[in-house]
């Protein structure tokens, strides 16, 4: 049974490492729109930011949280985002493949069509964001007195984990609704405002969206939690419920994804 999977598993690796390469050797016919895309995320970047400053220009802190610490956050969230935008930018483009019927080309392959899907676009770019984001949790954090010993480091990379799949599932979840919808878009863009809220404090929003953000759309675990746990205000025991939430709502998105997939395969047969 095992290595059965481990060979499935080496099977996914070799094929995704010729994906990418392929991809690559595209993408650098077009050097300029590299450029394009990194600084446009310096823009983007740059304008959370200022406007973070502009917001606390007029107010010293919000339901006790400084500036530093809705920075801090603005990094945490910027950094959970680098996969999706990396590995799953596809997302955004499955409404338009499933109303012009292009995506069959999906199903006709003997590969797993989430797999074949999502690594048709791999966006190297967004890996910059990384050059944006460390520096802005290393001068926060040092303004907030953040120890960054081993085993907060080792929390941080299971929240980092655990946040990811999280936010790739609800595009994942939202995305696939599509199978089912005319035009999913305006679901995965609710879906990215949902997630914008990620960058703030979600004891800021009240009992009830505090439980939302908990237990429906998890995005706590993005950034909130993780900065919690870092000023010891929560235990390690939180990291747990991080890795639960993240396994139940991976296999939610899973789940949707091959039933809609299912669904558009019978549409017409």
């Amino acid at each position: 049974m095992f290595g059965k999977f481990q060979k499935k598993l080496c099977f996914y690796c070799r094929l995704y490492k010729k994906i990418i390469i392929a991809y690559l050797k595209i993408r650098l016919g077009y050097r300029l729109d590299f450029l394009v895309g990194f600084f446009g995320m310096l823009i983007k970047s740059a304008s959370g930011i200022i406007t973070l400053s502009i917001i606390f220009s007029n107010v010293p802190q919000i339901e006790g949280w400084s500036y530093y610490h809705l920075l801090f956050m603005y990094g945490l969230s910027s950094l959970v985002l680098i996969p999706v935008e990396t590995f799953f930018v596809n997302a955004w483009a499955l409404h338009t493949h499933i109303i012009q019927g292009t995506f069959v080309k999906y199903c006709l392959k003997p590969i797993n069509t989430m797999f074949f899907y999502f690594s048709e676009i791999v966006e190297i770019k967004s890996l910059l964001q990384l050059f944006i984001s460390i520096p802005i949790l290393i001068i926060s954090g040092k303004k907030m007195g953040i120890d960054w010993s081993f085993p907060l480091i080792g929390a941080y990379i299971l929240y980092f984990i655990c946040g990811s799949i999280i936010l790739i599932s609800i595009y994942v979840m939202a995305a696939s609704l599509g199978f089912w919808l005319m035009n999913s878009m305006s679901i995965i863009n609710f879906a990215g405002q949902v997630i914008n809220f990620s960058k703030y404090p979600i004891s800021i929003y009240g009992t009830f969206l505090k439980a939302v953000f908990t237990y429906i759309l998890p995005i706590g675990f993005v950034s909130y939690y993780p900065m919690m746990l870092m000023l010891g205000k929560i235990s390690y025991g939180n990291v747990v419920q991080a890795i639960v939430t993240a396994i139940l709502f991976g296999s939610v998105g899973c789940l949707i994804w091959h039933k809609g997939v299912e669904h558009y395969s019978g549409t017409g047969s």
